[in-house]
């Protein structure tokens, strides 16, 4: 799986884009290549291009992994919005059950799927509450 990241200059959100056969722990280092850099604030926001992402062997314990790991994160990460935005509509069911078992943590987070970057992007840059 390859992931790479910039941050829009326009709005400073974190943009990563995910390519390939999923990989639990390339998302991990992703996060913490995100956290450590010199740009990173608690709250920042983060837009995820899945778009071409494989999903093929991915499922509910993956999804249950995931939000384990963005639990390691939330003290560092703080109260931010992460949105995905996939192509596929397995992708988005799974993006879905994302958000539903990211809803239970404390810090805030906001976790949503999307079809489009624009979508995602009005979302990311809304400051008014969920």
């Amino acid at each position: 799986m390859r992931l790479d990241f910039r941050i829009d200059d326009e709005t400073g959100i974190f943009v990563f884009t995910v390519t390939g056969k999923f990989d639990l722990e390339r998302i991990a280092r992703g996060i913490d290549e995100a956290v450590a850099h010199p740009s990173f604030e608690p709250g920042n926001r983060s837009l995820w291009d899945m778009r071409d992402l494989d999903v093929e062997e991915f499922g509910t314990e993956q999804i249950e992994e995931l939000v384990r790991i963005n639990e390691k994160f939330e003290s560092v990460r703080g109260a931010g919005r992460a949105a995905a935005v996939t192509s596929r509509d397995v992708q988005y069911g799974l993006g879905r059950m994302f958000e539903a078992y990211a809803d239970r943590l404390q810090s805030g987070f906001q976790a949503r799927v999307f079809r489009t970057v624009d979508e995602a992007m009005v979302w990311l840059t809304d400051d008014s509450p969920d």
